[in-house]
C-alpha cells in the first residue's frame, strides 16, 4: 500500500472516530450530560505537564528584540542564560531520529531553543535540534551528612575525596559535591589488598597505616559509585594537587611510597568522576538542513549521510555508534557537544548574530482559538500539541505506528520531563524530491518568504516567515535566523521560550476545526 493511500485511509479512520465521538457527545448532551468530546481526546492523548509554582505564568508584558537583546538574554528564546559567555559560540544542530519508535524518547530537547521537524520520505520525519547558550548537564544529588573523622592512631594517614565534576573541566571546583559510598581499596606493590573502605557522605575516605617499610609502595583503586550510572573518571593531573584528579581512566593511582613524604599525612589522593551524559539517536544528515543551518550560522552534527546528501550539506562533526547493530545507537557526549561549538566558533561565525525575532511574555495581538494542533505527515506519523495554560506551553505527543490511534507524550530521556514548547509553528515551504525513492528532499528556504501558522498562549495566528536578506545581511554578509512577521511584515511577537517548527509543503492545508483545534496535513512532493 503506497503512502498516499495509507494516509487517505488514516484520515478516513480519524474522521470516522471523531464523528462517532461527536454523535456520542450530542447523545449525552441531549440527556443532560455536558459534552465531553474534547476532554476525552485530551485525556486519551496527553499527559499534562506540571507547572512550577515558583515560576508562575507572566502577568506583565516584557519584550526583547528583534534587534536588541540585553546581555545574557538568548536571541533565540528571550530567556536568560546562566553563562552568557556561551552566547558567543555557534549554535550546534543535531540530526535526531524519532523513527523507529524504539529510539524514543528523544534526548536533550528540553534545553534546545529551536527544533525543526523535517520530512525525510516514506512518511518519516527527523528532527534538526539546535543547542545554543545552554547544554544538557548531568544532575547529581549530593549525599547528606558530615565528613567522617580519620582513624585515631596511625603512622601514616592516606586519603582525600571522590568528587562529582559538575562542569566537566576535570578540576575540583568550589561547590562540587562529594560522591558517597564509593568502594576504595588500598593495595601493596604486589597488588594485594591491604585495607578497604567506602567514601563517607561527603565523599571523603581515609587509610591509617602503621609499621610500613622504607621501600613499601601502595596503590589506591576506586570502584563503581552506586549513585552514578554510566560514569567515567576525569583526566588526571590537570592542575595542582589540591584541585586535580589523581586516578587513571580505570580509577587507579600511580604507585606511591608514604615514607618518602616529608609529612606523615598524604591527604591529596583525589578522584574526580562524571556521568557519561549522552544525546542518543543521532542519524544521517538531510538536504533540508543546509539552508537552515546557514541562516543560523550553525554547526551541523550527523551520523553520516547518503553520498547524494553529503555533497549538498556541510558538517563540523560526526557522531558514532557504540553498537553497530543498533540503528539509533549513534550519540554524542554533552561535553563534546559544547567543545564542538567552541572549536568551530571562528571566522564569519565567531560570535554569531542570531537576532531578528521579537519575543514577548504576553500576546500583543488577539488571535484565533488555538489550544490544540494535530500535524499529520502520515497516518503513522502524527504530532499532537496541547496548550497548558499553567505551563504556558504546548506539550508534544506522537502516535505509534503500530497503533496509530494511540499517542504517547514525548519526554526528554535525559531528564524525564515532558517536552513542551512555548511556540509551535507550522512553516509552509516548497518541497522537492531529488530521487526516485523520494528519500532525498530539498526544502527551499533560501532567500524566500512564505506562510506560517504560529501557536502561542492557546491562540493561533496566520503569519509569514522570511529569509530574504536584510540591509544588515547585505552589508555584512552575515546571515540572520529564519524570521517571523505578521501579515503586514512587522516582527511577530513570539512567546518567550522554546520553539518547535513543523516544516510542511508550500500548499499544504492548515485548517481550524471545532473550537481551538487545528489540523495540518503534509503532502509529499512527487518523485522525479
Amino acid at each position: 500500500m503506497d503512502i498516499s493511500h495509507t494516509k487517505l485511509v488514516g484520515r478516513m479512520l480519524i474522521a470516522f472516530v471523531l464523528g462517532l465521538m461527536m454523535v456520542f457527545a450530542l447523545f449525552f448532551a441531549g440527556k443532560g450530560y455536558a459534552s465531553s468530546t474534547t476532554s476525552y481526546i485530551v485525556r486519551a492523548l496527553t499527559a499534562t505537564p506540571t507547572a512550577d509554582p515558583e515560576d508562575p505564568a507572566p502577568t506583565e508584558q516584557v519584550c526583547y528584540g528583534p534587534e536588541e537583546f540585553p546581555d545574557g538574554i538568548s536571541p533565540l528564546t528571550g530567556l536568560p542564560i546562566e553563562d552568557p559567555s556561551l552566547l558567543a559560540l555557534r549554535p550546534v544542530f543535531l540530526s535526531i531520529s524519532i523513527f523507529p519508535p524504539s529510539v524514543r524518547p528523544p534526548t536533550g530537547l528540553s534545553v534546545s531553543p529551536i527544533v525543526y521537524e523535517v520530512y525525510i520520505g516514506d512518511g518519516d520525519t527527523r528532527l534538526m535540534a539546535g543547542f545554543y547558550g545552554e547544554f544538557p548537564q548531568p544532575i547529581f544529588e549530593a549525599g547528606d551528612g558530615e565528613q567522617s573523622p580519620p582513624p585515631a592512631t596511625f603512622d601514616y594517614l592516606i586519603g582525600d575525596r571522590v568528587w562529582f565534576d559538575s562542569n566537566g573541566n576535570h578540576l575540583q571546583d568550589d561547590g562540587e559535591p562529594g560522591v558517597p559510598s564509593v568502594p576504595v581499596r588500598l593495595l601493596d606493590s604486589n597488588f594485594i589488598e591491604v585495607q578497604k573502605t567506602t567514601t563517607d557522605a561527603s565523599g571523603h575516605y581515609y587509610f591509617g597505616l602503621s609499621d610500613i617499610g622504607e621501600n613499601s609502595s601502595f596503590q589506591i583503586r576506586f570502584g563503581a559509585p552506586p549513585s552514578v550510572s554510566d560514569y567515567y573518571w576525569v583526566n588526571k593531573d590537570m592542575g595542582g594537587d589540591d584541585i586535580d584528579s589523581d586516578v587513571t581512566e580505570l580509577g587507579r593511582t600511580d604507585l606511591f611510597n608514604p615514607a618518602h613524604r616529608e609529612s606523615n599525612e598524604q591527604l591529596d589522593f583525589d578522584a574526580g568522576l562524571r556521568q557519561a551524559y549522552r544525546i542518543e539517536g543521532l542519524r544521517s544528515g538531510r538536504v533540508a538542513y543546509q539552508d537552515l543551518q546557514v541562516n543560523y550560522c550553525g554547526c551541523l552534527v550527523t551520523a553520516g549521510a547518503d553520498p547524494g546528501v553529503a555533497a549538498q550539506i556541510s558538517t563540523c562533526a560526526t557522531a558514532f555508534s557504540r553498537d553497530p547493530n543498533n540503528i539509533g545507537g549513534a550519540g554524542l557526549d554533552v561535553m563534546r557537544l559544547q567543545a564542538i561549538a567552541a572549536n568551530n566558533s571562528e571566522g564569519s561565525c565567531a560570535e554569531p548574530n542570531l537576532t531578528g525575532n521579537l519575543f514577548c511574555s504576553l500576546p500583543v495581538i488577539e488571535g484565533q482559538p488555538g489550544e490544540e494542533l494535530f500535524v499529520e505527515y502520515n497516518v503513522n506519523n502524527i504530532n499532537h500539541f496541547v496548550y497548558d495554560a499553567e505551563l504556558g506551553a504546548y506539550s508534544w505527543a506522537k502516535n505509534l505506528p503500530s497503533t496509530p490511534e494511540e499517542f504517547v507524550v514525548m519526554t526528554d530521556r535525559l531528564t524525564g520531563e515532558t517536552l513542551a514548547f512555548e511556540n509551535v509553528i507550522v512553516l509552509l515551504a516548497h518541497h522537492s524530491s531529488q530521487n526516485s525513492a523520494g528519500t532525498i528532499i530539498h526544502v527551499d528556504l533560501d532567500h524566500k518568504t512564505g506562510t506560517a501558522y504560529i501557536f502561542r498562549n492557546g491562540q493561533a495566528y496566520k503569519a509569514l516567515w522570511t529569509t530574504v536578506a536584510t540591509e544588515y545581511e547585505q552589508t555584512t554578509g552575515h546571515p540572520l535566523p529564519v524570521r517571523f512577521t505578521d501579515l503586514d511584515g512587522n516582527p511577530f511577537p513570539l512567546a518567550i521560550g522554546q520553539t518547535w517548527v513543523n516544516l510542511l509543503n508550500a500548499f499544504d492545508t492548515v485548517d481550524q476545526g471545532a473550537g481551538g483545534t487545528w489540523y495540518a496535513d503534509f503532502d509529499a512532493p512527487a518523485n522525479p
